[in-house]
Formats: C-alpha cells, structure tokens, sequence
C-alpha cells in the first residue's frame, strides 16, 4: 500500500514538473533580439534572425551601425508582425569593417524602444583586399628609399618636408570636381585615434549625411567614390577622426558632380525656352486668352507630389512634383522606410524652384510599406513644409509576373 502511494506522488511530481517544463522553453524562444553571435563575421549574402515581440508592439527596426557609430546608422528592414524575423542582408553593399547591428522594437503608444545591439565584422574582399595596401607600401617605401638617397646627400633639406606632409589631417584636395568614378584620398590620425568615417552631405546638409566608409587604420587613405549615383551640383566630403575619448575632429571637401555634361545642359535649355516663345507669341495675338494663362499657371504651383497614396511601384520608377516658395531655399526628397523618420534615406535635392523629376531604382530597397517624403526649405529660417506619401514596393511579386 506504501509503495503504490509513493509511487503514484512521485507520477504526479514527474508529471507537474514536465507541464512546467513546456512554458519555460517557450519562454527561452520568446526573447527578444538577434541570433547573430556577437563578433560574427559576416560576407556575401547573410541570413539575420531574430525575434520581436511585446504587450504594446508596433514594429522592430534593423539598423547598421559603421564602426558602432549611431549617428551614422544605416536602415536595413523593419516589420509590423510580431515574433521570429529574417533579413537577407547583402554584405558587399558595404565596405569590409567592424559594425553593429541593432535590433530597435518599438512601443505603440510612447514611441520608445528596446534596443539590442550585436558587433559584427564584414570581410568580403579577404586576402584581396590587403594586397593593395601592401602595393600601397611598396610604393610608399620605394619613396621613402630615394629620400634616404637624397638625405645621405644633403642631410638638412629631405626629412623635415617629408614629416610634415604626412602628418595633415585632411583630404589631399578640398575642392573635387567630380564625374563617373573618382578617387578620393586624404590622411587621419590623432592621439589616441580609433577610426576614420567618411561621408558625403547633399548639398551640404550635414543632416542628411550618406555614409561611405570607415577605417581603423592611422594614416594615408583612399577611396573610390562613384559619382553617378548623386544628383549634379555642389556638394561636401566629410572625414571625422574619432579617437578613444569618442570626441572627433572634422575635415571637408567641396565636391562639384557634373556627370550630365554640356549636352545635356544645352538640350534642357532648348526644351524650356520652347514654351516661353510660344506664351509670348499668344498673348501678342489674343490679348483676352493670355489673361487664362495666370489661372493655368497657379493649378501648377501646388506643392507635393504626383505620386497615387498607396501606389505599389516596382523596378525604376519616375517621380515627379512641384516645390516652389516666396522664399524658396531648396527642395529634398526622401524615401522614410516603414513611415520611419528617424531612418530616412536620402534620395535627391534641387535649388530650383518649380516641376522635378527624379528616377528612383526601387530594387535598391526592401519590399514593403515606405513612404515619399518631399521638404521645401525657406531660405531665411531653414524650416520647411512636408509633403509626405505613402506607397507600396513590390519588386518580389512582380518578378514571377514577368
């Protein structure tokens, strides 16, 4: 009789235990932030997963942090369902280096999020890539050999001015012009350096800097910028030197883009003059049609873009718009991934008031929900107005339809 009890308290014990066993896996599954391990790195196409979720859940943000630097981020996906994520990212779209990757998931009522943070290292070009500096220092030395040969001659002349170039931050040339492939080079060290981070500002506009490379090494560096795909006009190089404090020094360039050429210029031109000529010649015939012509003229003036709200786009898509103002400064387009502000993208500026068009390859952005945002800057404050428009990219459905 003793026995069957025990035996029947030690079944249900076993059985209590295995109930309480289940939830208590599911709750390991059910943490949030990203299965990539820490120090990871990463090449060609990776695989980056991860769960989030919350009692007040609206979306979770993936971001790339160059160098581990926040203010540099760039966005990578975001989504609205809650629980396992996975992002396809493409390694080679940026330059081999050390990152973090933050996973941000978000509240529905405050805003605020949860940030889980993971240091990852890209390293696609290998081997490769230390051949060049190596070619780099055979040059380098080859230099520094006919120095020697020049200061056993005369001893007082060659070393100072050898040390002194070298040792200027900067780049080499602050004021690029710039069409096609262009090779941008400069040097970077500081007491207690840590990184170099280059970026280019549109139209100068240090708020909407385009990250382009970072480096851990002190000293010479060089870059190969491809001009095509920014928007002619004046523009900016920026290098910050970070060193172990996290305080940075800055540097600029002046970069002018000019890749459309004269011809383009002289075919722009002769397309707008058209009009005018016609305009004028009517109002000298028939004085009464060429009042309507003020009327035609403020339907054009209205800011925003001409863009459907909820249009589903894929491939290269033209967009055009108007942007005009009493005290026009410029006009900015940006692409806000999931409606996100705080991620937004860059994508072209213009100093001239009226209609604009810009070609957009939407295959360079995820599938899902964005949103077109258009900014028309006043000239004296800096303010602006928005205009925003929602629209849909769908580049993975359309493939199978073709």
């Amino acid at each position: 009789m003793f026995r069957t009890k025990l035996f029947r308290m030690v079944l249900v014990v076993t059985i209590l235990a295995a109930l309480l066993a289940v939830p208590m896996a599911a709750g390991a599954q059910m943490e949030n932030g990203l299965t990539v391990a820490e120090g990871a790195v990463l090449s060609g196409t990776a695989d980056i997963t991860g769960y989030a979720a919350g009692d007040n859940f609206k979306r979770w943000d993936l971001h790339l942090f160059p160098g581990g630097d926040d203010s540099a981020k760039t966005w990578v996906a975001s989504g609205t369902d809650q629980g396992d994520i996975s992002v396809s990212l493409d390694t080679t779209q940026y330059a081999d280096g050390d990152y973090t990757l933050s996973l941000r998931v978000v509240d529905a009522t405050t805003g605020n999020y949860t940030e889980y943070l993971v240091p990852v290292t890209f390293a696609n070009e290998g081997a490769a890539a230390e051949t060049a500096p190596a070619e780099a220092a055979v040059d380098a030395s080859t230099a520094m050999t006919d120095t020697v040969a020049m200061t056993d001659t005369v001893e007082a002349a060659a070393a100072p001015v050898a040390e002194t170039a070298a040792s200027v931050n900067g780049f080499a040339d602050d004021s690029i012009a710039a069409s096609g492939m262009v090779t941008v080079t400069g040097y970077a060290d500081t007491a207690g350096f840590v990184k170099w981070q280059l970026d280019v500002l549109p139209a100068g506009v240090a708020d909407d800097a385009i990250f382009l490379a970072t480096g851990d090494e002190a000293g010479a560096f060089s870059y190969e910028l491809d001009s095509t795909l920014y928007p002619d006009g004046d523009h900016q190089l920026r290098l910050r030197v970070v060193n172990n404090t996290g305080n940075y020094d800055e540097y600029f360039a002046d970069v002018t883009i000019n890749n459309s050429g004269a011809a383009a210029a002289e075919t722009v031109a002769v397309e707008a003059s058209a009009p005018v000529t016609e305009t004028a010649t009517t109002t000298a015939t028939v004085e009464a049609p060429a009042a309507a012509a003020p009327a035609a003229a403020e339907t054009a003036m209205t800011n925003g873009l001409n863009v459907e709200e909820g249009a589903v786009v894929s491939g290269t898509v033209d967009l055009t718009g108007y942007a005009a103002a009493p005290n026009f400064a410029k006009w900015d387009l940006f692409v806000l991934p999931g409606g996100d502000d705080s991620a937004k993208i860059w994508l072209d500026s213009g100093t001239d008031q009226g209609e604009f068009t810009v070609t957009v390859d939407t295959t360079q952005f995820p599938d899902g929900d964005h949103v077109l945002s258009l900014r028309v800057v006043d000239a004296t404050t800096g303010n602006y107005s928005e205009y925003l428009v929602p629209f849909t990219i769908a580049n993975t459905e359309a493939a199978p339809a073709a």
